[in-house]
């Protein structure tokens, strides 16, 4: 890795970063929540626990993606 490549700390401040990974998180963590959770929605289903999953699944979704961007950001910020 080159000197010119930015610290973890630069990348987590990188608002191109996080724009990339909302971009691909909202979409797939609201399909994944329809898909896993739709069906107590429509039930009305409004337990705790699925909640919980509905909240968490877009934000493992979130992470994942967040992680790719930033991996990415910081692999073409080390090629310039």
């Amino acid at each position: 890795m080159s000197n010119s490549s930015p610290g973890w700390l630069e990348t987590l401040a990188a608002r191109p970063v996080w724009w990339r990974a909302a971009r691909i998180a909202l979409p797939v963590g609201l399909l994944q929540d329809c898909i896993n959770q739709g069906d107590h929605w429509l039930r009305g289903d409004f337990s705790r626990e699925v909640v919980a999953k509905s909240l968490l699944t877009p934000c493992v979704t979130l992470a994942v993606a967040f992680i790719s961007a930033a991996s990415t950001h910081r692999y073409f910020q080390s090629k310039s």
